[in-house]
């Protein structure tokens, strides 16, 4: 019998590094108790970090606003074209140690959603920015590596981002965190949780030799 590893969600407790936390499960790797789970699959020998952010910024094409809101949406009408800035505590490790790395962010389970996928986009930030100190028209300039991701209502958003990951820690002089960019959709569109009033924060999963 093989053992399959599933990371499990650690709850905020304020923009800090936590802890890494690894559930082992008995059974196969393909099946995994989380089909979606990717991380089911990883070696359990690496070590896993994980660390919250230090700042954020929701931005959209059709408003905005100085404070950060409950929940971020991708691909609704009503808001449009959205981003999310989120900037992470430096890695300073050693480039070949980092094995893997996933941005997650926690579902809004509450309201109305989109049953359809949400396509997403990872980039890189390529300047130091504030949050609330800009808008859609005047946001950073963003620059490769680029990450993709399907949004799911209801699921937790889990992105493949170890080049970005591994280009940050390799040059943290141009690399100023991370921008999740999604275009505007027909309906509801899908939320994740920020963090404000309790919630979970968006968090970097990083798996190291």
């Amino acid at each position: 019998m093989n053992l399959c590893y599933r990371s499990e969600p650690v709850r905020s407790i304020g923009l800090a590094l936590l802890a890494s936390l690894t559930v082992a499960c008995a059974g196969l790797a393909s099946r995994c108790p989380d089909p979606a789970d990717v991380t089911c699959e990883l070696d359990p020998n690496w070590q896993r970090r994980v660390s919250e952010p230090l700042a954020m910024s929701v931005i959209s094409a059709r408003g905005s606003s100085e404070a950060l809101p409950r929940t971020v949406t991708f691909g609704s009408a009503a808001g449009g074209k959205t981003a999310l800035y989120l900037r992470f505590p430096d890695l300073d490790l050693p480039e070949q140690s980092i094995e893997r790395a996933y941005l997650r962010l926690e579902p809004e389970t509450s309201g109305a959603f989109d049953a359809e996928p949400v396509e997403v986009e990872v980039w890189r930030v390529k300047r130091p920015w504030q949050s609330g100190a800009f808008d859609w028209s005047s946001q950073p300039p963003l620059g490769p590596p680029r990450a993709e991701g399907q949004a799911l209502g209801r699921k937790p958003l889990r992105i493949d981002v170890t080049d970005l990951v591994r280009e940050a820690n390799e040059h943290p002089e141009r690399s100023h965190g991370l921008a999740v960019l999604a275009s505007a959709g027909e309906g509801n569109g899908v939320s994740f949780a920020t963090g404000v009033g309790g919630q979970w924060l968006p968090r970097l999963e990083v798996y190291l030799r």
